[in-house]
């Protein structure tokens, strides 16, 4: 999505933690005047850029010993280090799936 690499080349980290999309500015120096506009358009079609980061984020997968790897920046409710789903039901859901 185009106004996400904008953003991202203007130095914004950007995350999506549920339904809200979170953007933090980790460039040099101020925040650039120059991103208010990318934002707002951001803002505007949102719900376009949450599905689109849905589709982005990684899923988690069975390693060749075939125990599950959870990628950091999958879905939260993976994440059981923070309240997600077990293990044991993310390795089951993962054998469930078509590879």
């Amino acid at each position: 999505m185009k106004i996400l690499a904008d953003l991202k080349a203007l130095g914004y980290s950007i995350t999506l933690e549920g339904e809200n999309i979170r953007l933090r500015y980790v460039g040099i120096g101020e925040q650039p005047t120059e991103a208010q506009p990318f934002i707002q358009m951001l803002k505007d079609h949102k719900a376009e850029a949450v599905e689109y980061l849905k589709q982005a984020q990684p899923l988690p997968y069975l390693d060749l010993d075939g125990s599950v790897v959870i990628p950091f920046n999958s879905d939260p409710r993976f994440h059981y280090w923070h309240g997600g789903q077990s293990i044991a039901t993310t390795e089951e859901e993962v054998k469930g799936w078509k590879h």
